[in-house]
């Protein structure tokens, strides 16, 4: 496949914001609570294009689909996740091309930001 840059989103928002990191009582109110009990990874996407996009999750574990934001809108979704693993993000465009993001480090109980622009120029992408 021929990689070019594809000005359609930006990088993920390297918003990581650890769920620990707030303190306070852990996720049933008790202080001494794990904040990290949780197993999942929360991802926070807001699709600011036109195109319709399907993610996708990819970790040491696989991949996995995390579904479909329509053009203009806001979505949550959760990924599994029991361990720390490296992640990155399958941005898979409705007639268009797949993007990805880079692979970070991430922990049970993170929040994820994800940014999709109408036009950018700093991703690779690859034809469909």
């Amino acid at each position: 496949m021929k990689l070019r840059h594809f000005g359609i989103i930006t990088a993920l928002a390297a918003a990581v914001s650890f769920a620990g990191c707030a303190g306070g009582a852990g996720p049933e109110g008790k202080a001494f609570s794990d904040p990290y009990s949780e197993k999942e990874v929360k991802l926070f996407v807001t699709n600011l294009a036109f195109t319709d996009v399907t993610l996708y999750g990819i970790t040491n574990g696989g991949r996995i689909r995390l579904g479909r934001v329509t053009g203009k809108k806001e979505v949550v979704f959760t990924l599994p996740l029991e361990f720390s693993s490296e992640l990155y993000l399958e941005i898979d465009y409705l007639a268009g091309p797949k993007c990805f993001t880079e692979r970070m480090i991430v922990d049970p109980g993170d929040h994820l930001d994800l940014l999709i622009q109408a036009e950018n120029r700093t991703w690779d992408c690859r034809e469909a």
